[in-house]
């Protein structure tokens, strides 16, 4: 039937250079920038009323179906309007409970064609209930926005299972990789959603998996088995050594330099991809953990037996570090500054000056798995449960491991990965459940997302009558709220 609609949400037009107070329920932390970077273009664009068959069955008892309809279409500042692409996959429901009371919400795409430094705007009248939800590929960063939730605030429980050993994700989190011991390899492109496994390298002891910044360049090592490594976001698939007892791998965000590390002490490093190596010696050591920089330049290599070293020059150099203990896992900073070691009996030890001091951060006791944001603010680790320790659980620190948060419950948790933003989780335990959750299966995963909504139309910010945001395009699918009503919103 036809559909009448009452006009609910009307355009914001450009505003004045006047910069608008931030209200005081959103006073927004350091890291919120104000504007778009300077040297990208700035223009705005409005975030117009959808069409009418984008609301048709939005509205209780109008029948129809959302699904199918386009993103709504905005102006360029040249004044003709442009179509974005329609999405034709499913729409979030159209009627939910902002404030306690059900009602109808207007579903709104963001432009699907946005350009760098591209500034948008929207606005809702009075009575007007909205849900912003980015297309494939988008998503909103939400730091400072009333409704925003922290890493680890809200863990999914992700269906697959395994006893899972080692897990790695990209600077963004779209793309995560998990492997079991003695079991497959899987790979994620969309947060932890959906996940492949990656038959060419077939099931291995699985002892480390590296992804490079983007997830197009990706690693694994196995012990007793060979090195593998994809250029191609996992399409397929290279063995790139002979069989060797390979403890740790890492890739440069270009795919050309790889190192790995060998119990037997060996330290292999190639900058072709793989195709050429070269052993360098520092002595009879046995090789636990590796982390390097996004560039390669810089790597953290730590050994069971007390070593610990560091190189600056792409892995052809390495120097001894002062600090001996039986290490287990290690994590660095993406400028090489801040480096995290930890052990199976000990502190996590931390230096926030390339090594040259450290201190003793968390507790006393084993830890299975150590990850870091680039910036170094954001660690992640995880404890196996075992008596007389005071849990087993994940613990994510905020502050450059200043404090730390207890996650979950207790279980044999093995590995952790944070992307490089910090923004996305992902913990995961051996198994087998004993809480009845998974029928007794052998491991499980955890995945959590904070301060930005989901990738795509399962992610989404929704507000009230009289709501309004801005925000920019920074590229590579992210928009950036530079203002905002004092909410509440809800982020997805």
């Amino acid at each position: 039937m036809p559909l009448h609609l009452p006009p609910v949400l009307s355009p914001v037009l450009p505003r004045t250079p006047r910069q608008r107070a931030l209200p005081a329920a959103w006073v927004a932390p350091a890291s919120i920038p104000s504007a778009p970077p300077a040297n990208r273009a700035s223009r705005r664009r409005m975030i117009a009323t959808l069409a009418a068959a984008t609301l048709a069955g939005a509205l209780p008892g109008c029948g129809g179906s959302a699904r199918g309809g386009t993103a709504p279409a905005p102006t360029d500042p040249g004044g003709t309007t442009r179509e974005p692409a329609p999405y034709g996959g499913d729409p979030p429901p159209a009627e939910a409970s902002h404030g306690g009371t059900p009602h109808p919400v207007t579903v709104i795409y963001l432009p699907a064609d946005p350009q760098p430094g591209e500034r948008f705007s929207l606005g809702a009248e009075p009575g007007a209930h909205w849900r912003l939800v980015p297309n494939p590929g988008q998503a909103i960063l939400t730091d400072g926005l009333s409704g925003d939730v922290q890493p680890g605030e809200r863990w999914v429980d992700i269906p697959l299972h395994g006893a899972w050993s080692t897990a790695a994700a990209s600077h963004d989190g779209r793309w995560l990789m998990l492997a079991a011991n003695h079991g497959p390899l899987f790979l994620s492109g969309d947060e932890g959603q959906t996940w492949q496994r990656q038959p060419a390298v077939g099931e291995a002891h699985w002892t480390s998996v590296a992804l490079a910044p983007t997830g197009l360049h990706m690693a694994a090592a196995s012990f007793g088995g060979r090195l593998w490594i994809s250029r191609d976001e996992g399409a397929s698939w290279r063995a790139c050594s002979e069989p060797r007892d390979w403890v740790s791998v890492a890739i440069s965000e270009d795919g050309y330099k790889v190192v790995a590390l060998t119990k037997d002490g060996g330290i292999h490093s190639s900058d072709d991809g793989g195709e050429i190596w070269t052993v360098r010696s520092t002595g009879p050591q046995r090789w636990q953990s590796l982390a390097a920089t996004p560039s390669g330049a810089h790597l953290l290599a730590g050994a069971s037996d007390g070593a610990l070293w560091s190189s600056a020059h792409f892995g052809s150099r390495w120097q001894p570090l002062g600090v001996q203990q039986p290490w287990s896992r290690t994590a660095l900073s993406q400028d090489g500054q801040i480096l995290a070691a930890a052990t199976w009996g000990s502190f996590v030890q931390l230096s926030t000056d390339a090594g040259e001091s450290w201190t003793p951060v968390f507790r006393e006791g084993p830890v299975s798995a150590l990850a870091m944001s680039s910036d170094g603010r954001r660690l992640l680790l995880t404890v196996p449960a075992q008596p007389g320790l005071p849990d087993g659980r994940p613990h994510l620190s905020l502050d450059g491991g200043l404090t730390w948060q207890a996650q979950l419950d207790d279980r044999t948790w093995m590995a952790a990965a944070i992307s490089g933003d910090g923004r996305t989780l992902l913990a995961a335990h051996a198994g087998p459940d004993t809480d009845g959750s998974a029928g007794g299966a052998a491991g499980g995963i955890r995945v959590s997302v904070g301060n930005r909504t989901r990738y795509g139309p399962a992610g989404s910010i929704s507000g009230g009558p009289g709501g309004w945001l801005d925000m920019f395009y920074e590229g590579d699918g992210r928009f950036r709220i530079t203002d905002a009503d004092p909410g509440p919103h809800q982020v997805a």
